[in-house]
């Protein structure tokens, strides 16, 4: 769905159902279909505040250049 109003009321669903991450997938879909939705920001800063750990864009950094790092060709001399 493209609606804000759907997606807001399925990530309630998704909530619902114990899928916190979903819901906020979710509801960030609504926010961005329609920028002055406010439900959907709203559900966003509440669920931010439920989920454990919110943000892990600096794990996500960390093991990206790990991985970057432990696949760079060693040399043979």
């Amino acid at each position: 769905p493209s609606s804000p109003s759907a997606l807001y009321n399925l990530g309630l669903v998704e909530h619902q159902a114990g899928n916190p991450g979903l819901a906020l997938g979710l509801w960030r879909k609504a926010a961005a279909a329609d920028p002055l939705y406010r439900p959907a920001r709203m559900a966003i800063a509440w669920g931010m505040k439920k989920l454990e750990r919110p943000e892990i864009a600096h794990e996500a950094d960390l093991w990206e250049n790990f991985r970057d790092r432990a696949l760079e060709p060693l040399p043979l001399w």
